[in-house]
């Protein structure tokens, strides 16, 4: 299990990041908002998911967070097949594999 998929898993059974599907997902800039995984800053020249829980508010994740965080909702070693994700997931995942991979925080 790597890294980031342990602090996932952390963060839903400390009640931080919900364990359920969100009702909305969308993506964009980073907006210097924490992530709901690794707590480091999404700066503007990353991708940001924005994640809607009906009842539980709105999460801040990078996009390699929310990777981990799927597989781990899901129980499994893989992500969520990509059909079954959001729109706004799958074109961030698109411009993701379009640029250079990064981790989390880190900054070139």
């Amino acid at each position: 299990m790597t890294e980031l998929r342990k602090k996932a898993r952390q963060a839903m059974d400390y009640g931080r990041l919900p364990k359920g599907r969100p009702s909305r997902t969308w993506g964009g800039r980073g907006s210097d908002a924490r992530c709901a995984v690794c707590d480091l800053p999404i700066f503007p020249d990353q991708l940001e998911l924005e994640m809607e829980f009906a009842d539980q508010g709105t999460f801040h994740l990078h996009v390699s967070c929310s990777y981990a965080w799927f597989a781990e909702r899901a129980g499994t070693d893989r992500t969520e097949p990509y059909e079954q994700r959001s729109p706004a997931v799958r074109r961030a995942v698109r411009v993701q594999q379009r640029q250079r991979p990064e981790e989390p925080g880190s900054r070139t």
